[in-house]
């Protein structure tokens, strides 16, 4: 009885000792893109600390010099694009510049080139192994299948909604979603709409102020919008899972019922 009682606690170590190491070899794994994630929460917030520093120097310059909107898109995704500017900060910056109107143009433009700047850029740094390590997992890899791959629909009403709420930044999400491989015209609209009302409402804040403070980039409207996304997405993602389940259950009770008849 001893020895078996043993043998159950080596063979209980023993699988404990194996999921460590699958642990610690999918971390190693995803190295790359973990590193990435974590300059791209912490980049944006760094940056807006040196704009709000620096701006006493900056604005003045560049409200005298009239500084051209063309300069202002290739700086602000540049900037947002490599995760060194949160976007709401480029579009506070492009209403205080150039007004309601060419600073929605300028700050929409910013935030599309920053998008697929940030798609590239950290796709390629992050490689393909996040994809390979979902696809290790049978259940991830078909869910990841079933929202982000095989209905256009759904990517994009996740997408939309994941860009809606701000629970992932942007710079964040850029990332994440080309580690996925989430085709790029889906990933871009679906931005472009999700994050567009923020933007345009940021701009607006911005053209109405003399001078450039982050703090009043913000407005109680956002918050309720990006609450309701943040509430919607996970019951938008079980909706869609248990609507499958249940399509599979029925396919196989249909194939019983014909190999029981045949």
């Amino acid at each position: 009885m001893r020895v078996s009682g043993c043998s159950d606690v080596r063979f209980k170590e023993n699988q404990f000792v194996k999921k460590i190491q699958a642990l610690v070899e999918s971390f190693s794994e995803i190295k790359a893109l973990g590193l990435v994630l974590a300059f791209t929460v912490i980049g944006p917030g760094l940056g807006a600390l040196v704009l709000t520093a620096t701006s006493y120097q900056w604005y003045p310059w560049a409200s005298q010099n009239d500084i051209s909107p063309w300069m202002m898109i290739i700086i602000g995704v540049v900037l947002a694009g490599c995760s060194l500017l949160p976007t709401h900060a480029c579009s506070l910056v492009a209403g205080l510049l150039f007004g309601p109107w060419v600073g929605a143009l300028v700050a929409l433009s910013s935030v599309a080139g920053a998008s697929l700047l940030g798609y590239f850029l950290f796709g390629k740094c992050s490689g393909d192994k996040p994809l390979l390590l979902v696809k290790k997992d049978p259940k991830i890899a078909e869910v990841h299948k079933l929202l982000l791959v095989s209905d256009n629909k759904k990517t994009f009403m996740i997408l939309f909604l994941l860009r809606l709420s701000p629970i992932m930044p942007f710079a964040a999400t850029n990332a994440l979603l080309s580690a996925l491989k989430v085709k790029v015209r889906l990933f871009l609209l679906s931005g472009l709409l999700g994050l567009g009302p923020r933007v345009l409402g940021v701009v607006w804040i911005g053209a109405s102020l003399k001078s450039f403070d982050l703090e009043k980039g913000s407005h109680p409207f956002f918050l309720i919008l990006g609450i309701f996304a943040t509430l919607l997405l996970p019951w938008f993602i079980h909706r869609n899972l248990k609507m499958n389940a249940q399509m599979d259950e029925e396919g196989v009770v249909v194939n019983d019922d014909v190999d029981t008849e045949s």
